[in-house]
């Protein structure tokens, strides 16, 4: 730390081993990496994931290193016997290791609105660099840093490299004070928020940037890879109204529609209890947008082990109707009324079966379905409660994974869901190091 500070001219590392999380975060463990990277004139000297740029962990002992290192020859220090991947260790240290730095890339990749993120990995006398992104994790070859200048030569190109580069997202930038004004006095869910951002949007017929007024993400415990569904409710600057703001990494696999186009293909078509999307597409440059890890897969020297990843793109959707979530129901009945409705077709008032097959969300997705297409990810968290009188009380969202009945493929069901860290593992590998 301290021999690579004096040729950092935009950034500079901190000890933050023995800080707690300052920023915005509901992660259930604490956060304390051992050197935090923040830029130069950054307030933040302690564990900040919401202002990091990047972190880097130590580890004394070789053991601790998650991953196999390969000799010339091709033989490695991993046990094939206990481990199904065949670039990881499979000791306890190594597992817990895993857990940790894992945990570092989710509290840092939530937290704010990035494309990809930089993590340093020390054990002894050689370092790793690792890229994650919303495919995966890449992970460099052990670098000696005493006979080589690998590592030296990362954090210069880090201090000299565009903010894309180092995975910044740049459709996002701080709100003026004019912009929270008048977002905060429009959407009182802004009310408390602060910083609120700005996110871009492109608009697929005039081409133009599309503004909306957002909250600032927080660190979640959800894994780092994958669709990762980000929903704000925010204030669209150019309509001066309330909108809900979708962000999310698509999956990029035939027989996934776009979800924007979706939602064009239920309103010409006047599928009910769907909300209306005014804006959506793709967003950045491809480059920095879509993710790199799945390409690895397709390279030669990987063909011997049998992964594949997906490849993801990222997306954004807005939509002009907001509901409430299923969990906010003010009673049970409300609740079972809805979940019936949506799933079976009927609910219970006292001993009387009442059929629902044409009401709510339920009708939704038939209708949907008469149009050519298939939710296939009908799940609570999929299902609004609204007051408003054009959609009999009930909203279907998230389209995401729907799939043209017509379509031959697949494979956009699988395992793509964003899930949260198994309970009991997740803790098991947390709480070992904390």
């Amino acid at each position: 730390m301290n021999a690579l500070n004096p040729y950092l001219s935009n950034f500079q590392i901190y000890c933050t081993s023995n800080s707690d999380e300052e920023g915005k975060t509901q992660f259930p463990t604490r956060i304390k990496p051992d050197c935090s990277v923040f830029a130069k004139g950054c307030s933040s000297r302690a564990t900040n994931s919401s202002t990091v740029e990047l972190f880097i962990e130590f580890k004394r002992q070789y053991d601790d290193d998650p991953f196999v290192i390969e000799t010339r020859s091709g033989k490695s220090n991993r046990m094939p016997s206990l481990s199904r991947n065949p670039f990881m260790k499979s000791s306890e240290d190594s597992y817990q290791t895993c857990g940790q730095i894992t945990a570092y890339a989710t509290s840092h990749m939530s937290a704010q609105y990035r494309t990809h993120i930089f993590f340093v990995l020390i054990c002894k006398n050689y370092a790793r660099l690792i890229r994650w992104d919303r495919s995966g994790a890449i992970v460099t070859e052990p670098i000696y840093y005493d006979e080589a200048s690998g590592l030296f030569d990362f954090f210069i190109h880090l201090d000299r490299s565009p903010a894309k580069v180092r995975g910044q997202d740049a459709t996002v930038t701080l709100a003026n004070s004019e912009e929270s004004k008048e977002a905060v006095k429009a959407v009182k869910e802004l009310e408390k928020e602060t910083p609120l951002l700005v996110v871009s949007v492109p608009d697929a017929g005039s081409g133009k940037w599309m503004r909306y007024v957002v909250a600032s993400p927080f660190a979640s415990p959800w894994v780092p890879v994958g669709r990762w569904t980000r929903t704000s409710i925010g204030y669209d600057i150019q309509r001066k109204r309330s909108v809900l703001m979708k962000d999310s990494w698509r999956v990029v696999l035939n027989g996934v529609p776009k979800e924007g186009d979706v939602y064009s293909k239920f309103e010409a078509e006047g599928v009910p209890n769907v909300p209306r999307c005014s804006n959506s597409g793709d967003i950045g440059e491809d480059r920095y947008h879509s993710t790199q890890t799945d390409r690895f897969c397709r390279e030669g020297w990987f063909a011997r082990y049998e992964y594949g990843l997906t490849r993801h793109r990222h997306y954004r959707l807005i939509l002009d109707d907001i509901g409430q979530p299923l969990e906010g129901f003010k009673c049970s009945r409300d609740m079972v009324r809805a979940v019936r409705a949506a799933l079976i077709g009927k609910f219970v008032i006292g001993r009387v079966e009442v059929y629902v097959a044409e009401r709510g969300t339920w009708v939704a997705h038939k209708h949907a379905y008469k149009c050519g297409i298939l939710h296939r990810d009908i799940s609570p968290g999929n299902i609004l409660i609204t007051s408003d009188e054009r959609f009999e009380g009930g909203l279907l969202i998230d389209w995401d994974l729907s799939k043209d009945i017509n379509s031959e493929s697949d494979k956009g069901r699988r395992a793509t869901r964003t899930v949260r860290m198994e309970c009991v593992r997740i803790w098991w590998i947390l709480t070992s190091w904390t």
